[in-house]
């Protein structure tokens, strides 16, 4: 019966004797992804590095008093890195990164409308942009493209639109007690107006004290609604940070992909057992 199987000896005397059929293989498979890789089109990666800032500091009860914010740590927690991450995965901050750098375009889409273009480019920048949760209350936002000064705008933009939208939550609640507040010293100094009208017809001391008195608690119902307007107003145009960039988005200076040498790498070692493992199968007999 004939053997099949190799042994040691016979393994080390096919590979001296086919060896320049192997190098050919090797080669040839080099030569051809090198080319591979010099036509596929080069892309740039860009990375964002933030950490968010607590919330409870934008309360304007603790920016007022020293003493309460020093309970407070800078650093937002766990929930606070999933709010940051939600708003910047929305279909919105999507839309306003599309249409700020001419994604349609650049992404050359090609749909009757408008909407439709969008809708493509809505779903490219999703599968591009990559928002990963780190640990240490770290948010990590990345995108790869073909240009490395865009790589870098859409990440800096992205954690810029998040900033702005949770900045606008707290002006937007602080701006609505304001304007509460204004309607209410309005009324208040109304009713003011119309006590002190009246108190030129009372004749009656008594009744005129009581008008006093009440003058005198809407006199000081305006005063503690205008110290608290200012506060607002105040908190308003000092809120703490929401968020904090440890690492800004710069442009790469080389390509990150395709990874020219490690893929050659790859291919080499690839290749060389591959063909080692033919030139065996081959010989088997």
């Amino acid at each position: 019966m004939q053997a099949t199987d190799f042994n040691l000896t016979d393994i080390i005397a096919v590979l001296q004797k086919r060896w320049k059929s192997i190098a050919v293989f090797v080669t040839v498979s080099m030569v051809t992804a090198a080319a591979i890789l010099f036509f596929i089109p080069k892309k740039y990666q860009s990375a964002v590095i933030i950490v968010p800032g607590n919330p409870v500091l934008a309360d304007k009860s603790r920016l007022f008093n020293q003493n309460i914010q020093g309970l407070y740590g800078v650093l937002g927690n766990g929930d606070d890195v999933e709010t940051i991450s939600g708003i910047i995965t929305l279909d919105t901050t999507y839309y306003q990164l599309i249409d700020t750098f001419k994604l349609v375009d650049y992404y050359a889409i090609r749909s009757e409308t408008i909407a439709e273009k969008r809708k493509v480019a809505l779903k490219r920048l999703q599968k591009d942009l990559e928002v990963v949760k780190q640990e240490d209350r770290q948010l990590k936002i990345s995108i790869l493209t073909k240009e490395p000064g865009l790589s870098a705008a859409i990440v800096n933009k992205a954690v810029a639109i998040a900033e702005q939208q949770l900045q606008s939550i707290w002006k937007q609640n602080y701006q609505q007690n304001i304007t509460n507040l204004k309607v209410a010293s309005s009324q208040l100094a109304k009713q003011y107006r119309e006590l002190t009208d009246s108190a030129v017809h009372i004749n009656s001391v008594a009744d005129r004290e009581i008008v006093e008195q009440k003058k005198k608690q809407l006199l000081d119902h305006l005063a503690e609604n205008g110290k608290v307007e200012q506060e607002l107003e105040l908190a308003v145009n000092g809120l703490p940070p929401v968020l904090y960039v440890l690492e800004k988005g710069f442009p790469s200076v080389s390509a990150d992909k395709p990874k020219f040498l490690s893929s050659l790498i790859i291919v080499f070692f690839t290749s060389f057992v591959f063909g080692v493992f033919l030139v065996l199968w081959n010989e088997r007999t």
